[in-house]
């Protein structure tokens, strides 16, 4: 069974209006589970990523990850694999917006978070700055997920990042990124 058959049958047992991400290679690697365990969260979250998902064929997956969840809220994590010394940043920039605007259409309800991709490639700022002008635009959020990135600990910061996320209380971040993190999987 691939992946969006495996989607499609769990969003029709999943509960309706939590919260999802829905990304690429590397938001798939993020260990939800175990961190939404260790920190005895019981928000409902659902992680709906496909390995090598690129921007121009997310729009085909929106149906089978994540419509169906009807989520309350949703982190888009996509970009890291259109990085290419010679990509056209112009049509990511165009095939974002579009798939934004098909998210919108099918949940109107629903708010968006957009995260900054985590690539090493040199252009992975001019993405970022995009995906930055594209959510401030269409009425998202944007949410940077690293101001500098150590290679060497990345999984570690990232869940660094992310804890706060899912945690009321305890938390002592200045860094705006991280409080639009933790408002995210918080109820409204």
């Amino acid at each position: 069974m691939n992946s969006k058959t495996n989607y499609l049958l769990l969003n029709k047992l999943a509960r309706k209006h939590g919260i999802a991400l829905f990304g690429s290679t590397y938001m798939n690697s993020l260990p939800l589970a175990e961190l939404l365990q260790d920190y005895g969260i019981n928000n409902i979250v659902y992680k709906r990523c496909i390995d090598g998902l690129r921007i121009e064929d997310a729009e085909k997956h929106i149906d089978s990850c994540v419509v169906g969840l009807l989520p309350e809220k949703l982190i888009i994590n996509i970009g890291e694999e259109d990085i290419t010394d010679d990509c056209d940043m112009e049509k990511l920039i165009e095939d974002y917006r579009w798939l934004l605007y098909n998210i919108h259409a099918k949940l109107p309800d629903t708010r968006l978070y957009l995260t900054s991709v985590v690539s090493e490639h040199e252009r992975a700022e001019e993405l970022n700055a995009g995906i930055k002008r594209i959510a401030a635009e269409n009425g998202c959020d944007y949410i940077r997920l690293y101001d500098s990135v150590d290679y060497d600990n990345i999984e570690v910061e990232l869940i660094n990042r992310l804890k706060p996320v899912f945690v009321r209380t305890g938390i002592n971040y200045s860094d705006l990124a991280n409080e639009a993190l933790i408002n995210i999987m918080l109820p409204n």
